[in-house]
C-alpha cells in the first residue's frame, strides 16, 4: 500500500491517492515520511484544512520535523495566515538540516506578507540563502562572463510555470528590474 501510495502521489490521481495514502498510514503509523506525503496529495488537491490537520497530527507524534513544519508554512500561506507561515518556516530552521529549505520558504512566503513583502526584506532573505552557500570557484578555463564586456550577460531561466503562476508573476518583475545594457535574458518553458 505505501509504494501503491508513493506511486500514486506522483501521478495526477489525488483521490486515489489519498485514500491509498490513508490505508497505509493504518498500517505503518510509525512512517512520518508517509504522512508528509499525504499532506503533499492534500495540496495538490487544494484541501488545506484536511492537509494541516495531517501534519499537525504528525508534529504532535513526531515532534519537530523541517519537512512537516515546511509543508505547514505553505499551507498556512495558502490560507492567508503569513506570520505563522513564517513561524513555521523558523521553526524548521531549528531542525537539523532543516536550515537551507527553511530560508527558502521563507522566501517563497515573504512576498505575500502584507507588511513585511518588501523588496528590501527578500533582498536579505535571499542574502541569507545565499550567505548559506559556500562560494564556488571559477571553472578554470571558462570564464564566467563574455570575453567582451561590452556584450550583455545572457541569463537562462528554465521553469514549468513561468505563465499564469506565482513563479512567473514574481519573476517579471526582477527581470524588468536589471539593466538592459548589461543583461539579456532567455526564458524557456517546460509546458
Amino acid at each position: 500500500l505505501a509504494a501503491l501510495g508513493r506511486a500514486l502521489a506522483a501521478t495526477d490521481a489525488p483521490a486515489e491517492a489519498e485514500a491509498v495514502l490513508r490505508a497505509a498510514i493504518a498500517l505503518l503509523p510509525a512512517d512520518v515520511d508517509l504522512r508528509n506525503l499525504l499532506a503533499s496529495v492534500l495540496w495538490k488537491a487544494h484541501k488545506l484544512s484536511p492537509m494541516l490537520e495531517v501534519l499537525d497530527t504528525a508534529s504532535r507524534e513526531f515532534g519537530p520535523r523541517a519537512a512537516l513544519l515546511l509543508n505547514r508554512a505553505l499551507a498556512l500561506n495558502a490560507c492567508g495566515e503569513q506570520d505563522a507561515a513564517l513561524q513555521a518556516a523558523s521553526d524548521a530552521a531549528a531542525t537539523p538540516d532543516g536550515l537551507l529549505p527553511a530560508l527558502a520558504t521563507r522566501l517563497i512566503v515573504l512576498p505575500y506578507h502584507p507588511t513585511r513583502g518588501t523588496a528590501a526584506e527578500l533582498l536579505r532573505a535571499a542574502g541569507e540563502v545565499a550567505a548559506s552557500f559556500a562560494p564556488v570557484p571559477p571553472r578554470p578555463g571558462r570564464p564566467c562572463r563574455p570575453a567582451d564586456r561590452d556584450q550583455p550577460l545572457r541569463i537562462g531561466l528554465l521553469s514549468g510555470e513561468l505563465g499564469q503562476h506565482p513563479v512567473g508573476w514574481l519573476t517579471v518583475a526582477g527581470i524588468e528590474a536589471l539593466p538592459r545594457a548589461e543583461f539579456e535574458c532567455v526564458a524557456y518553458s517546460l509546458k
